[in-house]
C-alpha cells in the first residue's frame, strides 16, 4: 500500500484524493502520490497493467528532464519532510529509503571523494582520472563503432544522471525558481 512515486505516463489518481498542485510545481505525479500516502490512503499497484512511452533520444534532453526533476524531488522533499519525523513507520522507512537517500547520493559520492582525496590525494586522481578518462573513451569508441548496447553506457548514464541530480538540488537551493511548471521533454517519434 505504500508506492513511492507512480510512473508519470501510466497512474490513476481517485476524484476524492486530488488535491491541486501548488504553483512552480516541477513534479506532480509524485506529489499527489505523497498526499495519498499523507492522509493514510493506500496506493495499489498493477503489475498486470501495461504503459509505452518513448524516451529522450538524446543525452542532453535525458539530462535536462533529470535536472527537472532533481528540482522537483527537493520540492517535495521540504513539502513532505514530515514523513521523515517517523522514520520506522512505513511511509517514512519508505520515503527514507527509496527516495530521500537516493536523492542526496550526490552527496555522499562528493564526500566519499573527498575522503579518498584527504587520505592520498595522488593515487586517488590518478585512479579516478583513469576510471572516468577510461570510461569515456570506451563509450566514445563504442558509439563511432555503434554499439548501441555497450556496458560503458550504463556507467556513462549513471554517473551524468547523478550530476543531474546534485546540479538540479543547487538550481533549487540557490535559484530562483523561475518555472511555473514544466516543459515535456522531446521524444522520438
Amino acid at each position: 500500500g505504500v508506492l513511492m512515486g507512480p510512473f508519470g505516463a501510466c497512474f490513476a489518481l481517485r476524484a476524492r484524493d486530488f488535491v491541486p498542485i501548488p504553483s512552480h510545481y516541477l513534479v506532480d505525479d509524485f506529489y499527489w502520490c505523497m498526499q495519498v500516502l499523507k492522509r493514510n490512503r493506500l496506493a495499489c499497484f498493477n503489475a498486470e497493467a501495461l504503459c509505452y512511452e518513448d524516451l529522450p533520444g538524446d543525452w542532453k534532453e535525458e539530462f535536462r528532464r533529470k535536472r527537472r526533476i532533481a528540482r522537483g524531488n527537493f520540492q517535495n522533499l521540504k513539502h513532505f519532510s514530515s514523513l521523515l519525523r517517523n522514520p520506522f513507520s512505513k511511509r517514512g522507512f519508505a520515503f527514507l529509503s527509496h527516495k530521500v537517500l537516493r536523492w542526496l547520493s550526490p552527496l555522499f559520492f562528493l564526500f566519499s571523494l573527498g575522503l579518498v582525496l584527504m587520505l592520498n590525494f595522488m593515487i586517488a586522481t590518478v585512479l579516478i582520472a583513469v576510471i572516468v578518462g577510461g570510461v569515456l573513451i570506451a563509450e566514445l569508441i563504442a558509439r563511432v563503432l555503434r554499439i548501441k548496447s555497450s556496458p560503458f553506457n550504463a556507467i556513462l548514464y549513471f554517473c551524468l544522471m547523478n550530476l543531474a541530480v546534485f546540479i538540479g538540488m543547487i538550481e533549487y537551493l540557490f535559484a530562483k525558481q523561475k518555472n511555473a511548471g514544466w516543459k515535456p521533454t522531446l521524444r522520438k517519434v
